[in-house]
């Protein structure tokens, strides 16, 4: 009977060591799935981050292609009046010269 009651109590104390080895599994099971939630919020952050910079750089690469655009409207037209001024210069010239000889022309009726 003696027997019988320590292998009962052996037997104990072993479902009772299985037991604790089952917290343990199920503690470390629990740890390596709070930790693989972690990684995938950091991958989801580190994701929703990449997406806003792709966002950013198509927004400067639009800007930027713009600012060329009127960049180079502003240049046309800056070479457009400079055109133009050298015009009006030629033809101020071309006033003043016939001026010269309308006033010329003038003085040769005076009496």
């Amino acid at each position: 009977m003696d027997e019988g009651s320590s292998a009962v109590n052996d037997g104990m104390m072993m479902v009772d060591n299985a037991s604790n080895a089952f917290q343990h599994i199920s503690q470390a099971v629990n740890n390596v799935f709070s930790q693989i939630k972690e990684v995938s919020s950091s991958i989801d952050g580190i994701y929703q981050g990449t997406q806003d910079m792709v966002y950013s750089m198509k927004e400067i690469t639009r800007i930027s292609e713009s600012a060329s655009s009127n960049t180079q409207h502003v240049a046309a037209a800056a070479e457009e009046q400079t055109a133009s001024m050298e015009e009006i210069a030629a033809a101020s010239a071309t006033l003043s010269r016939m001026a010269e000889e309308l006033h010329d022309i003038i003085n040769q009726f005076k009496v």
